[in-house]
């Protein structure tokens, strides 16, 4: 007489149904949007905050400011920033970059087998008016595949993993019961 009878619940009622890929690029999505939230929000290093702040500046490896823009600065603000909008608009870059919709936006884009994260910086917008010399501090703001930005992109990708590893186990712990069950022909003769 030959009788299987699995029950599976949680990740292994998720693998028998096929839903373990469809939660964890969706924890995935929602993981780095988090993480990607939370580094625009920050100050600091890492955090996008960071390029605002002239104590960050050589970490970051930025360009240094030209003696007549660091003057200005001083005169203005009574110090000098890597980074600020033009005089002339009221709200300064620094100040508007780091809220959600006005200085940042995130949207998860759909693509299978893929997490990805699309981020775009209309409070930086002031950046795409750089031309010549003055814009490679356009190309330095957001680097992080190069050395300067590893450590903001390690902090990315590990806050990503955490939140969606996260996600991933509460989700899957709420997967309902299945049973999988496997008789023979035999069974069937001796049950009737």
């Amino acid at each position: 007489m030959l009788r299987v009878d699995i029950e599976a619940t949680g990740i292994f009622a998720a693998a028998l149904s096929g839903k373990v890929e469809g939660i964890m690029r969706r924890n995935g999505r929602k993981g780095m949007r988090q993480a990607f939230e939370e580094w625009c929000l920050a100050k600091g290093l890492p955090g996008l905050g960071a390029r605002f702040r002239a104590q960050y500046a050589g970490s970051l490896q930025l360009t240094p400011r030209s003696i007549g823009y660091r003057n200005r600065q001083v005169r203005k603000y009574g110090s000098a920033h890597p980074y600020v909008s033009p005089v002339m608009n009221k709200t300064h870059m620094r100040d508007l970059v780091n809220k959600p919709d006005a200085g940042f936006r995130l949207r998860a884009k759909n693509i299978p087998g893929q997490v990805v994260v699309l981020m775009t910086l209309p409070g930086a917008r002031v950046l795409n008016l750089l031309t010549g010399e003055a814009a490679v501090y356009r190309r330095e703001f957001l680097r992080l595949r190069h050395p300067s930005g590893q450590r903001d992109a390690l902090a990315l990708t590990a806050r990503a993993n955490l939140l969606a590893a996260a996600g991933n186990a509460e989700d899957l712990a709420k997967q309902q019961r299945v049973t999988l069950r496997a008789r023979s022909r035999l069974n069937r003769l001796l049950e009737s």
